[in-house]
């Protein structure tokens, strides 16, 4: 467990990005008027300006572009803003840090559930709005990372099962094999016993013609 208190604080910056020949820099914006008051970045695309910055996050507040303040703007808008400025672009972001890494990645993975299960709850015109479609949540990283981990649980426990049950069947194993030796070492006795006493009754009867002569 965590305090939020002491590890969360907010965080403003600055960051420039060169756009590519087709005037983009990667990124997909969700919410904007007229469904929410914030816009915020949802997707950040491979081999693209924003991805080989490295300095601008998912999850970041959009708050101004070139120094041009976006609220109350659509997502549509802040793309024009972005797409029709000259030169690199200038993004003033508002980001959410930890202090800590297992808290960061503690609610990111919570924050991912949520998502999930909230997508699924509403319409696709509202989640699209939102920058929450379908087809973001299947390209998710730590999503898939997440089923990944869990498919290697499963895994490992079902191993860990039969490891169990191998260890039960070789027991068992052990088991028969000592009973039979035991089963073999009394016939062995017995034999032996016997072969003693027949010796021991051609010996008295030796004995008794010695004592008849």
């Amino acid at each position: 467990m965590f305090d939020l208190t002491n590890n969360l604080r907010l965080n403003a910056d600055v960051i420039e990005i060169e756009k590519d020949t087709k005037g983009r820099i990667g990124i997909a914006i969700g919410g904007g008027a007229p469904i929410c008051p914030c816009l915020y970045i949802v997707q950040i695309f491979e081999n693209t300006p924003a991805k080989k910055n490295a300095l601008i996050g998912l999850g970041d507040e959009i708050v101004a572009i070139n120094g041009e303040s976006v609220r109350g703007f659509d997502k549509s808008e802040v793309a024009s803003l972005i797409k029709e400025a000259q030169g690199p672009i200038k993004i003033s972001v508002n980001r959410l840090q930890f202090d800590s890494e297992n808290a960061s990645l503690t609610i990111d993975i919570l924050l991912k559930k949520f998502k999930h299960r909230f997508v699924a709850s509403i319409d696709d015109n509202t989640a699209d709005a939102l920058g929450l479609s379908r087809a973001i949540l299947c390209n998710d990283v730590l999503a898939k990372l997440k089923e990944k981990l869990e498919s290697n649980q499963k895994f490992y426990r079902n191993l860990i099962k039969k490891a169990e049950e191998m260890v039960k069947y070789y027991q068992a194993i052990s088991d028969t094999q000592s009973g039979i030796g035991s089963v073999f070492s009394e016939i062995s006795i017995k034999e032996v016993i016997g072969d003693e006493a027949i010796i021991a009754r051609m010996i008295l009867m030796v004995f008794q013609m010695f004592i008849s002569l």
